[in-house]
């Protein structure tokens, strides 16, 4: 064969393998449309404002009114469900108790709370208000040394989404109660009344005693007396403290169930709501101490609970104590690693908490700040709000006075460059694939030539891939990585933080690849 022919057929070869390796390519991209580019817009809000209804100040009307001064799209109201700290007397403690109420949702009413968030949704897009409600699911009380100690008063979620009056009376919380409907739990509650019948029995058994002639005569006997109506009183009590006619749907305050009670509320959620509702974990890493009348209230830390319970939506990220979970190889990652490795079904996010109770001198109203991306042809509403959320298609950020970190982007491009994942979503690749990872963003109130230096860390697997020095006023990290240097299913998250920008953290992208 001659040289002409040769490079012919090598040419043709090489057009074949050309159209192959385009066709393979293009199929990929098609294949990959969920990650198809699209314009996001930014949709700023507070999470978990607390009304004067609970344990805040303002009202909500003017809680508005300082959210549209702010630009905010959104809040989140989050007034505390049940606030009660109880201790009963033994044996009947729910008849002899010491107990204490605090302003909250069940005090203020369920039907007016519900209808008042719900007249405070805009018909135009004006600010939108998210229903939610802060729960307690247990506190326990412990004795030390002869002295009563309450012990997780204050170890709290937050659900919202659409509630309804329904679903929030049955939930599995300590000191919520119902009308007992169960007939099986009606009756073992007044089964101390049979006791009744013993008295009966002892009044009605007479004694006797007998004469040196045989006549028999009656015996009064005012012990048995006695004994018969103490075992009818208590009978009656005891039946009282039962409370047969109510069912309580939380569990004792006596003892310690370690992570049960709120495993315990999150399934209730997901059975009652599916994923239709959040719940997360307000401030994990806060201790608190309080003393009322007296009684010490103390919660300690219980980032382990958040570990240790499968089936809620996350935690707060970004909120006012100091916080070490969003650091590399910590429970934020091991949470995501669980999710990762198929061992959780809902991905933990991370929300920035406001937890505003009233103004605070020096920080303003929206120094803590939950942003939110919305596809641009999306309305924004409060379902889709809800939804972006708690499909962690958001970042927190907390200012430093009035300079705030703004994230313009952050994507994982695949070889294919119309599409791209976004914070929440999962993009599929081929096992070495190169991607590239884009984050940029700029910082508001900066003053010019204003020297703000911040660090951005980027994470996967619990380890820190890139950490590189930015300035904050345009920030920027742009880094190609290799599919093979990553696990099956993995994710990417990053932070940043510098002492005259603030922080921001974002929410995790995954990555699922394939052989």
């Amino acid at each position: 064969m001659n040289p002409s022919a040769k490079n012919r057929i090598f040419n043709a070869l090489t057009a074949v393998a050309a159209i192959l390796a385009l066709t393979t390519l293009s199929e990929y991209c098609s294949a990959s449309s969920e990650n198809r580019q699209k314009k996001q817009k930014k949709v700023d809000g507070l999470f978990r404002v607390n009304t004067d209804i609970s344990a805040g100040t303002e009202t909500l009307s003017d809680i508005q009114k300082k959210a549209r001064e702010f630009g905010l799209d959104f809040i989140v109201i989050s007034d505390q469900f049940l606030v009660r700290c109880e201790y009963g007397i033994p044996p009947f403690r729910n008849l002899v108790k010491i107990s204490k109420d605090q302003k909250s949702v069940k005090n203020f009413g369920l039907t007016k709370y519900l209808k008042l968030t719900e007249e405070k949704r805009p018909i135009n897009y004006d600010l939108f208000v998210i229903p939610g409600i802060d729960v307690a699911p247990h506190y326990y009380w412990e004795n030390i040394n002869g002295k009563i100690i309450c012990r997780q008063f204050s170890e709290q979620m937050t659900i919202f989404g659409k509630l309804d009056e329904e679903f929030i009376r049955q939930m599995p919380v300590i000191h919520n109660s119902s009308i007992n409907t169960n007939i099986f739990s009606f009756l073992t509650k007044i089964s101390p009344l049979f006791l009744l019948f013993l008295s009966v029995i002892i009044l009605r058994k007479k004694s006797y005693y007998s004469d040196m002639q045989g006549n028999n005569y009656y015996h009064k006997s005012y012990l048995k007396k006695i004994t018969a109506v103490l075992i009818a009183i208590i009978a009656i009590i005891w039946t009282l403290d039962n409370k047969p006619f109510s069912i309580h749907h939380g569990f004792d305050p006596y003892n310690n169930y370690d992570e049960e009670p709120y495993q315990k509320l999150i399934d209730y959620v997901r059975e009652k709501k599916g994923d239709s509702l959040g719940i997360v974990w307000s401030s994990p890493e806060a201790k608190s101490a309080n003393t009322i009348s007296g009684i010490s209230l103390i919660t300690e830390k219980y980032l382990d609970d958040v570990v240790k319970t499968y089936g809620h939506n996350g935690f707060a990220g970004i909120y006012g104590d100091a916080r070490t979970a969003h650091l590399p190889g910590n429970e934020w990652d091991k949470m995501l690693m669980e999710f990762s490795a198929g061992k959780r079904k809902n991905p933990p996010f991370i929300f920035g908490e406001a937890d505003y109770h009233g103004h605070q001198d020096g920080l303003d109203f929206d120094f803590i700040k939950t942003v939110v991306f919305i596809d641009e042809n999306e309305p924004v509403s409060v379902e889709n709000i809800t939804k972006a959320m708690l499909e962690g298609h958001s970042y927190a950020v907390s200012k430093q006075g009035k300079k705030e970190m703004v994230l313009d982007e952050f994507r994982v491009y695949p070889p294919c460059k119309n599409i791209a994942a976004v914070s929440g979503e999962t993009i599929r690749i081929n096992r070495g694939d190169k991607l590239k990872v884009s984050i940029r963003g700029h910082c508001e109130n900066l003053p010019n030539n204003f020297p703000a230096p911040v660090r951005i860390s980027l994470v996967s697997d619990g380890k820190e891939l890139s950490s590189v020095l930015s300035d904050a006023g345009k920030f920027q990290l742009a880094i190609d990585i290799s599919g093979d240097t990553l696990r099956d299913k993995t994710y990417l998250r990053f932070y940043i933080s510098g002492p005259e920008a603030g922080e921001l953290l974002s929410n995790p992208i995954f990555i699922q690849s394939t052989k």
